[in-house]
């Protein structure tokens, strides 16, 4: 049994890994692996800690995962709205087509930019916001 706070089993941790680039304008998190319902809560926490700790750019390249099941594009979505809320743009970075058709099916583009390249998301719009626009 996980002695993790966030429940996490042992497995789910080793079914998604990411690694974090710290960048003077952004933060981009890589992912690899898989999301799904067994690994959500594992992707919630690293999606959250990675946009904590970004300036006020978080980029989220799923290039690497093998699957990525609809519930991981609500919470990306959902960080994305908390993000702006809190000055941070959030930026996907994927090359699959199925993406698109998702969010756009889903109406979730409305609320979160997918790119091909980091490089495209590095150079996108900011997200204009109020007083929590970071720096």
């Amino acid at each position: 049994m996980s002695t993790n706070r966030h429940h996490e089993s042992d497995t789910a941790r080793l079914r998604l890994t990411a690694s974090l680039e710290s960048r003077a304008e952004a933060m981009i998190l890589r992912a690899h692996g898989e999301v799904d319902a067994y690994t959500l809560p594992t992707w919630q926490r690293l999606l959250r800690a990675a946009a904590d700790a970004s300036p006020g750019r978080l980029v989220v390249d799923t290039r690497n995962l093998g699957f990525l099941g609809y519930r991981a594009y609500v919470v990306l979505a959902d960080e994305a709205v908390r993000g702006r809320r809190e000055g941070v743009t959030v930026c996907l970075v994927s090359t699959q087509a199925i993406t698109r058709r998702i969010l756009a099916a889903t109406e979730l583009n409305t609320q979160l930019a997918v790119y091909e390249t980091i490089e495209a998301a590095l150079a996108a719009p900011a997200v204009r916001t109020g007083a929590g626009q970071r720096s």
